[in-house]
């Protein structure tokens, strides 16, 4: 039995591995497929063939092997052109299927964002810094995201514009066509050169008509999950100008983005406010704003907070949107731990699906705290009326009578005897001054209708650190009042000088020897003050700094225990019931 019957046997003769092998086949493409199909039938039928003659030619004589031959020398040549067909067939199955898989090509698989440079004109100069690191960390925090999902809009509206850009792509080759058609009465063409290539034109554009006809048909096939990336630039530290109002979209498309961040810092409170805009080609507007206040202190975690929370809305999640308004107007309101309004009312707050903690303060008013739970898509318009806190009056007063200026909290309220309101149990702060300097404070908690007696203390001596530092500055700075003074007389009396020494001797010479004299007096005064002053500073430098040496080395030495000496009724730190209110 020869190799080809051998084959044959194998797969011929075991319908299980064909099938099998058929079965394998399936999940591969339609052109693809047919070809190895074409090649399987083509491997069978020769092995066939070629078994059956071998089964003929056993036992037969010299006449018959010659016939055998001369009927394989005919089969090989029918299996030859079978084979130039079949291979044309596998190449033209093939073409199709490449044609196949290229209508099947996703458009606009990259979703491209830039992040341009941050307004900080408001900034002082020597602040201007911080706009670059924000933007630093928000292209950091951006970079680790990798896909973006489209929604029904934005999908319909790339959708929209691969149609239009098809269509329009074959609309120009059929123009230029039709333009180089036009062109050919203007060659010096014979008449059947000439129809020749109008016909051949004709026929092109008649091809290109019938594809125009097909784009407006079909149906384009564009990413709905495309990848997200940040400008190249943007990751290399480079960010450029924001784009002029209006002008966005020329910029997104110069650059071949999809969208672009826009943000603007300023100062709010000793704190940084940062506003970011997220512009997108599909909208051609300004489709997510945020804003974000904190301090050097607490930077990282809310720009990580804030980076999150702009992640969410470019990745296509659904937001849920939260503005909040309170009573009374002057209301402080914080979200999520973050102070958002201060005037009673939030703008929109974009916010990811999930609970939010919002609370809410105001001078007078007992706060609230309150968690919304927020689903997609939501938007929620939360109000709070705050109620107004029970409040009392208490009366100040010196022990002795003796009239005594108030302040509360550390600003001025009025004259002793005073009665001032607060908010029932909560703590307040006063101190009052005599005119003779004498001073007392008390930390207390309201109650209504309660009085408060205080005794004046004489004031502590000042501090010997604080009086040498004082007498320092004061010394530099009549050194410096001094110098420029000094400077001026001795020029005035250099030239008083000179001129009595130039001068010739003539009957006023007299008169110049006085004057100089006057001046050589008044130069050497200048000389010792300026002297006396800088010893003065010099001195009191000395002090200054011996004082603060000393005052350093008693802190360091081991506090006493705080129970070793009683407490004062006037101690800040006294509790409530022991600092002498009477109710």
């Amino acid at each position: 039995m020869s190799l080809s019957s051998a084959r044959f046997l194998f797969l011929g003769n075991h319908p299980f591995s064909a099938r099998l092998f058929f079965r394998q086949c399936g999940a591969l493409p339609k052109g693809l497929k047919s070809c190895i199909i074409i090649l399987f039938t083509q491997f069978a039928l020769v092995a066939h063939l070629d078994r059956a003659t071998d089964f003929e030619s056993v036992g037969s004589t010299f006449e018959s092997c010659q016939a055998h031959t001369r009927l394989q020398d005919r089969m090989r040549r029918i299996y030859t052109l079978l084979a130039l067909f079949l291979f044309f067939l596998a190449a033209r199955l093939l073409a199709a299927d490449n044609e196949e898989a290229k209508k099947k090509e996703f458009r606009y698989i990259d979703w491209m964002l830039c992040v341009t440079e941050f307004d900080t004109s408001l900034l002082p100069p020597t602040q201007a810094a911080m706009g670059r690191t924000v933007e630093k960390e928000l292209t950091a925090y951006l970079n680790g995201l990798d896909f973006k999902l489209r929604n029904a809009r934005e999908y319909d509206y790339y959708w929209g514009a691969e149609w239009m850009n098809a269509q329009q792509e074959i609309a120009k080759k059929i123009a230029a066509k039709q333009t180089e058609r036009d062109k050919l009465i203007f060659l010096d063409y014979t008449d059947w050169r000439y129809r020749r290539e109008r016909e051949k034109i004709d026929a092109e554009i008649q091809t290109l008509r019938e594809q125009l006809e097909n784009a407006e048909l079909s149906s384009p096939n564009v990413a709905r999950i495309p990848r997200f990336s940040v400008n190249e630039n943007n990751i290399n530290g480079i960010f450029p100008e924001s784009p002029a109002q209006d002008n966005e979209y020329f910029f997104c498309k110069d650059n071949k983005l999809d969208g672009l961040l826009k943000g603007k810092i300023s100062r709010y409170h000793e704190r940084f406010l940062v506003e970011v805009q997220l512009w997108t080609v599909w909208t051609r507007s300004y489709s997510y704003k945020d804003t974000i206040v904190f301090s050097i202190e607490d930077m990282d975690t809310a720009l990580r907070e804030f980076a999150s929370q702009l992640i969410d809305a470019i990745s296509g999640m659904d937001y849920a949107t939260v503005r909040v308004s309170a009573k009374p107007d002057n209301a402080l309101i914080v979200v999520d731990g973050q102070l958002i309004g201060a005037h009673g009312k939030t703008e929109d707050i974009a916010r990811t699906p999930g609970p939010v903690d919002i609370t809410v303060y105001a001078q007078d008013h007992e706060p609230v705290t309150e968690t919304v739970n927020l689903n997609e898509g939501e938007y929620a318009d939360v109000l709070f009326e705050l109620k107004s806190s029970p409040t009392g009056s208490y009366t100040v007063d010196t022990e002795n009578g003796e009239q005594a200026r108030v302040y509360q909290g550390g600003l001025f309220a009025g004259t002793t005897p005073l009665t001032l309101n607060g908010v029932v149990d909560s703590y307040g702060q006063i101190s009052i001054q005599t005119e003779d300097k004498r001073t007392s404070q008390m930390i207390f908690q309201i109650k209504d209708k309660s009085s408060l007696s205080l005794d004046p203390k004489t004031p502590p001596p000042e501090d010997r650190v604080e009086k040498a530092r004082k007498s320092f500055y004061g010394a530099f700075g009549r050194f410096w009042i001094g110098l420029p003074v000094g400077f001026i007389l001795i020029g005035m009396s250099n030239t008083y000088i000179n001129t009595y020494n130039i001068a010739p001797n003539t009957s006023g010479s007299g008169d110049h020897y006085d004057t100089a004299k006057t001046w050589i007096n008044v130069q050497m005064g200048a000389f010792i003050g300026i002297g006396l002053l800088l010893a003065d500073v010099l001195i009191r430098l000395t002090i200054y700094i011996y004082q603060g040496n000393r005052s350093g080395a008693i802190l360091s030495e081991k506090p006493k225990s705080p129970i070793s000496e009683p407490l004062s009724a006037e101690s800040p730190t006294l509790p409530p019931e022991e600092s002498g209110v009477s109710e």
